[in-house]
């Protein structure tokens, strides 16, 4: 079923199971088959999210899908809810397990963005009925978010993580940080420390934004590539956006308040100003 597939999709692994009868999604309808690819392409996207999750998990033993009792513990509201949770530290998903088209969500505290409409939602709070048609599903992005990203691929070895796409949103968080893992994603030389970690760091200060790309660390190089920095909630043009103190062109879109540059990769240190 479509809700089951977006549930799936929404983590590093996506297990598609089909017991009986034709449940391939090119057996569903044309919009059922639409819906899928969407989340399906959504989920590959993802990949460097997920692949620096697995790593994550590696060393800490922290699990990809998260109790919010992880990010509040102090909070006893959050104990018993067991029908939402984080998957890793900037997305928040409430998953939809039927044909209903709405559901009662618990919004965590701070800033929150529906990943699929931009809307923002400041918590805690609960909301009786949030409206998700068969398309959507209720996923949250948190303020502050440093999301990687890569090209639409049908399968993991198809292309190499380029460009990288790092999408922000910002959304008034005054500090934020990620830090990204890779290695060649085939072999296993990650065993002897053939990889490399690049840490992001970002802050909204209303007038400015700034987005500092540490240089990266460990043996692996990725190939040559450009990031795309994908910034997300912008209310207006910026007056200027510089790359180490150097003037960058960039495009803004009026109607989706998204604002896109790109960069080379260098693998030093790139310190990016979104003033306004």
């Amino acid at each position: 079923c479509i809700r089951g597939a977006q549930l799936n999709f929404i983590q590093p692994i996506a297990n598609l199971n089909v017991y009986r009868g034709k449940g391939e999604p090119w057996n569903w309808d044309k919009e059922a088959e639409e819906i899928f690819m969407k989340f399906n392409k959504l989920h590959y996207r993802l990949l460097p999210y997920w692949y620096t999750l697995a790593r994550e998990s590696h060393e800490t033993g922290m699990p990809a899908w998260r109790h919010l009792i992880f990010s509040d513990p102090n909070n006893p509201e959050v104990y018993e809810k067991d029908s939402e949770f984080m998957v890793g530290k900037f997305f928040y998903f409430a998953p939809i397990l039927d044909e209903q088209t709405s559901r009662a969500v618990y919004i965590p505290k701070g800033r929150w963005i529906d990943y699929f409409t931009a809307e923002v939602f400041d918590g805690p709070k609960d909301i009786a009925k949030y409206d998700a048609p068969i398309d959507r599903t209720p996923l949250f992005v948190k303020a502050g978010a440093i999301i990687p990203m890569g090209p639409e691929v049908q399968h993991v070895f198809e292309k190499p993580l380029s460009p990288l796409t790092l999408d922000l949103y910002p959304y008034g968080c005054k500090s934020s940080s990620y830090v990204l893992y890779e290695d060649d994603g085939m072999s296993t030389k990650y065993l002897e420390g053939d990889y490399c970690k690049t840490a992001i760091e970002m802050s909204d200060k209303g007038s400015k934004i700034t987005v500092t790309i540490k240089a990266r660390t460990g043996k692996f190089s990725p190939p040559k590539r450009k990031i795309e920095l994908v910034f997300h909630g912008i209310e207006k043009a910026p007056d200027k956006v510089t790359a180490n103190r150097k003037k960058q062109k960039f495009v803004y879109d009026e109607t989706t308040k998204i604002l896109k540059l790109s960069l080379r990769d260098t693998g030093k240190e790139q310190k990016v100003e979104v003033r306004s």
